[in-house]
């Protein structure tokens, strides 16, 4: 099994067994988590304009859509402000979805990208883009790249318990610069399960990890205290 990162190794539950992303690790169970109250952020149109993955966020269409930049510390000191600022923008078209992420960090000399094999973890810079797109609080998809580009992606079930072996098709860009580093994901909707009927939000979540400060900050606050991670997530309406 490929390594798991560290933010994550103190709510997975031992000895679960992994399963894909067409299974269903709850079958038989009736466990479900409590309704909580979401954050929400606001995913726009694309519009006609081609979204270029190149990290450069040069499209009029990014100015206008609506900044996420409440992140919140979750290591070292859960619910403290974080160190730098984090903002995130979201845009759709027909086919999928797409993030912009602007992880700025006035050091940008100690920013870490480690290059690996894809879904290798390494103590670097990284950005989470994790997505219940069922919106049942309990299943998501988890799309990851570090500073230098090197891509993760796996499969999150029974709220807490994530399969590595879960691949994708997608595509990402970095950039970095003397003001910190960007992300610019494209995701398919091909690569997410959903009700295209439904016009349910999809649970959201980002994860920003700043390796030089042993930082981890989120959107919402994915805390360690909490019972769950999926049941966790903000809401992505539009």
């Amino acid at each position: 099994m490929r390594q798991r990162v560290a933010w994550i190794a103190g709510i997975l539950w031992a000895g679960a067994a992994a399963v894909g992303a067409s299974g269903s690790s709850a079958r038989g169970t009736s466990w479900a988590p409590p309704p909580v109250a979401s954050a929400v952020a606001t995913a726009i149109p694309a519009g006609t304009e081609a979204i270029k993955i190149d990290g450069d966020l040069t499209e009029e269409v990014w100015t206008k859509a609506v900044p996420i930049t409440e992140f919140v510390q979750r290591e070292p000191s859960e619910g403290a402000p974080p160190t730098h600022q984090t903002e995130v923008r979201v845009l759709f078209d027909q086919t999928s979805l797409y993030v912009a992420v602007r992880a700025i960090d006035p050091h940008a000399d100690k920013i870490v990208g480690m290059l690996t094999r894809r879904d290798e973890g390494s103590p670097s810079d990284w950005v989470r883009v994790m997505i219940d797109s069922y919106h049942d609080r309990r299943t998501a998809y988890e799309f990851s790249v570090n500073a230098a580009g090197v891509k993760q992606d796996r499969y999150w079930y029974a709220d807490t318990n994530s399969d590595d072996s879960w691949d994708a098709v997608w595509d990402v860009a970095v950039v970095r610069n003397d003001q910190g580093w960007r992300a610019e994901f494209k995701i398919p909707f091909s690569q997410l399960r959903f009700n295209p009927a439904s016009a349910q939000p999809f649970g959201f979540a980002i994860v920003r990890e700043v390796a030089h400060l042993n930082e981890t900050e989120t959107w919402p606050l994915l805390a360690r205290s909490a019972s769950g991670l999926v049941s966790s997530f903000g809401d992505l309406t539009g």
